[in-house]
């Protein structure tokens, strides 16, 4: 079976999926926040983790991993076929459940308008924010000193600081509006880290627990 006709049924996939894809309503009170992130042994072992925060503490209050062989190849647009899988698992076997999940990749500000965020909140119904390191797609609209994410001519996610100054694109995966990702990731923040503390520490602790196997 030809790449071709895999990232052809895959995108069709997407295409459907999209259309489940809520903007809003907001969550009407968050205390706790998953962020999900998967680092790798090689190219094909992951390890995706999802940590649970306290909005108000920042302390964490849950914490899974789960581990396997990953057979997908990384492509650009098709993220979710590899890492969601994983990331699911983890966030499924939390004892404390997330009102909001943050995931390290793109929600609406992609090509089909299913980034691995809007994935993951589509197939588990949960609210969900996209942030990502890097622009994938949507145009990029300056309007005073808010700089917005723009997909058919429509506002769906925000391009903001971080505390060492760089960027990050936070876009809407699931049953959230951009305003309220855009603020929420804003609140995460630890300085002087440049990632929302719930990534930063599934980040952190993915790429303790591959640390911690390679050199076993």
């Amino acid at each position: 079976m030809s790449q071709v006709f895999i990232h052809s049924i895959a995108a069709k996939l997407q295409k459907k999926l999209s259309e489940l894809v809520s903007i809003g309503p907001d969550p009407p009170s968050v205390q706790r926040i998953a962020g999900l992130d998967v680092s790798y042994r090689g190219k094909n072992f992951g390890v995706a983790v999802a940590v649970v925060v306290d909005t108000t503490t920042l302390e964490i209050l849950d914490c899974k991993a789960a581990k396997g062989i990953v057979n997908i190849p990384y492509v650009p647009g098709f993220l979710a076929f590899r890492e969601a899988p994983l990331m699911i698992a983890a966030l499924e076997s939390l004892d404390v459940k997330p009102d909001v999940v943050m995931v390290n990749g793109h929600g609406l500000a992609h090509p089909r308008k299913l980034g691995i965020a809007s994935h993951i909140g589509v197939v588990l119904d949960i609210p969900s924010i996209g942030v990502a390191r890097h622009h994938l797609y949507g145009r990029i609209v300056q309007e005073g000193q808010e700089t917005k994410i723009v997909v058919d001519d429509r506002v769906v996610g925000y391009v903001i600081r971080t505390p060492q100054g760089g960027k990050l694109y936070v876009s809407v995966g699931h049953k959230v509006t951009p305003e309220f990702a855009r603020d929420l990731v804003i609140k995460m923040f630890r300085p002087p880290y440049s990632l929302p503390e719930p990534i930063r520490l599934a980040d952190q602790i993915s790429r303790r627990i591959v640390h911690a196997i390679t050199h076993s």
